[in-house]
């Protein structure tokens, strides 16, 4: 089976724009595929409208891909060209979603760094420099930007300078309303996150929602 990344298609202008259009359809295909038992991933995917169909059938090898380098599929050793769910695609399923999953962990690794982060604010040490590792910048007006170090920091693990630009301009915003912030930054990360799979950067996804979570 090959598990090799296509070509934009005629259907898509680039390849972040295939990739973005494969991760929509994973978060809502998930729930339509056995949680259990071996499967062939044509016989599930699917779509009413023909033009949608054809799209979606230009990508099945990608989708099939992320899917498994995601750790959602593998490929079962007695089964010829099928696939099966892992724990981790039940676990994203239960959770309502690859995207819904996503937004989860991030809450959950938030919540996990409160600690270490209050600690720092309010130890020994008592130096708010501490609790964010002495990286974001405020200037003279109360604008909040990124430094030169997560600017390099970001670019380390693959985000591009106009994503960087963009994530800047985000926690910049002098708007007080932290759902809003937290929307706003979510659709970056998923932004981002489609830009990183369509490139091969896999293990890179958990490290920019690590550093987005200092903002939420």
């Amino acid at each position: 089976m090959s598990l090799r990344v296509n070509q934009p298609t005629i259907y898509f202008k680039t390849e972040e724009e295939k990739t973005k259009y494969a991760l929509d359809y994973i978060d809502k295909f998930i729930h339509d595929i056995p949680s259990y038992g071996n499967f062939h991933i044509t016989d599930h995917m699917n779509h009413p409208n023909l033009e949608e169909k054809k799209k979606l059938r230009s990508i099945i090898s990608h989708v099939e891909r992320i899917m498994i380098e995601e750790g959602i599929l593998e490929i079962p050793y007695d089964a010829n060209a099928m696939l099966k769910m892992t724990n981790l695609g039940r676990e994203i399923k239960k959770e309502g979603g690859y995207y819904k999953y996503l937004q989860n962990l991030e809450k959950k690794e938030l919540k996990n760094n409160q600690n270490i982060i209050t600690n720092n604010m309010y130890g020994d040490n008592n130096s708010l420099n501490n609790a964010v590792g002495a990286n974001i910048t405020i200037n003279s007006t109360n604008r909040i930007s990124l430094s030169d170090n997560q600017r390099q920091e970001l670019k380390a693990i693959g985000v591009q300078e106009q994503e960087v630009e963009e994530l800047d301009n985000i926690i910049s915003d002098d708007t007080k309303d932290k759902g809003e912030l937290s929307k706003k930054l979510f659709a970056w990360v998923s932004s981002v996150t489609a830009s990183l799979v369509s490139r091969g950067l896999y293990d890179h996804i958990p490290q920019v929602s690590k550093f987005v979570n200092q903002f939420i």
